[in-house]
C-alpha cells in the first residue's frame, strides 16, 4: 500500500527524513518501506512490540520557503548524543524529541554548527510520519527518538486521504487530548545542561554523564 502525501509546514512536526533506519521485530528497516501492522520495537519503559498504526509522508519544496529553518531538517551526526548514538548520521525534522537525561528534546534546540546543524540549504525533504496506537520510543539510527505525536496528526492530516491506516483515526471533541510516553523539555537549567555536553562532546571532550 503505497504511502500518501501531506505538504504538511509546521516546526512542531515529529517525523523522520528518509532512509531512517527505524529498529522493528524484524530488525532494521528504512522508515520509508514501513507499513501499517509492522511490529516496532518500543523502547518507552521496557522494551516491548508494539503495531505501527499509520504512516505518513510530507514532500517540502525547501527552496520555495522565504525561511526554511522552520522545517529543514535537523543533521545529528554519528556520534554526537554520545559514544554509539547515533551509530549512523540521523536526520529528523526540527521538533522530533530526541530522549536524552529522560527527556524528550526537540532537535532543533541541540543544533550547535558543527556535529549537529540544520540542512537549511537543501532544496527539498521527505518526512515521514510514524503513529503507534500509543506514542512510543522508537530506535532511530541508534538513537531512542519519538514516534510521530498524534496532536500532530489530528492537525496536519484531517483528510483521511493523507494517511495510510490500520483503522478509522481518532475523531470527536469528547477524546482526551494525547500525551507524549516522555515529557517534552524545551528551557530552563536542564536543557542548558545537556546543550553544554553535546558543546563538549563536539570539541572532542569527555563529559560526565
Amino acid at each position: 500500500m503505497p504511502v500518501a502525501d501531506n505538504k504538511a509546514t509546521s516546526a512542531a512536526i515529529t517525523c523522520f527524513v528518509g532512509g531512517t533506519m527505524i529498529v522493528t521485530a524484524r530488525g532494521e528497516m528504512p522508515v520509508e518501506t514501513l507499513q501499517p501492522g509492522e511490529l516496532m520495537m518500543d523502547m518507552h519503559e521496557m522494551p516491548c512490540r508494539q503495531p505501527l498504526l499509520r504512516i505518513g509522508r510530507s514532500r517540502i519544496d525547501l527552496a520555495q520557503l522565504p525561511d526554511p529553518t522552520a522545517v529543514a531538517p535537523v543533521l545529528i551526526r554519528a556520534g554526537a548524543l554520545m559514544k554509539g548514538s547515533p551509530i549512523r548520521d540521523l536526520r529528523v525534522s526540527p521538533g522530533e524529541g530526541i530522549l536524552l537525561d529522560g527527556r524528550l528534546v526537540p532537535a532543533r534546540l541541540l543544533v550547535n554548527g558543527t556535529t549537529i546543524v540544520q540542512e537549511v540549504d537543501l532544496e527539498r525533504v521527505a518526512y515521514y510520519y510514524v503513529w503507534m496506537e500509543a506514542h512510543a520510543l522508537l530506535i532511530a539510527d541508534g538513537t531512542l527518538a519519538e514516534s510521530s505525536f498524534n496532536d500532530d496528526w489530528q492537525r496536519d492530516y484531517n483528510d483521511a486521504a493523507n494517511v495510510t491506516s490500520l483503522s478509522p483515526a481518532p475523531r470527536g471533541s469528547g477524546a482526551e487530548p494525547p500525551q507524549r510516553c516522555v515529557p517534552l523539555l524545551t528551557e530552563g537549567p536542564e536543557l542548558q545542561l545537556i546543550q553544554q555536553r553535546l558543546a563538549l562532546l563536539a570539541r572532542g571532550s569527555n563529559p560526565m554523564h
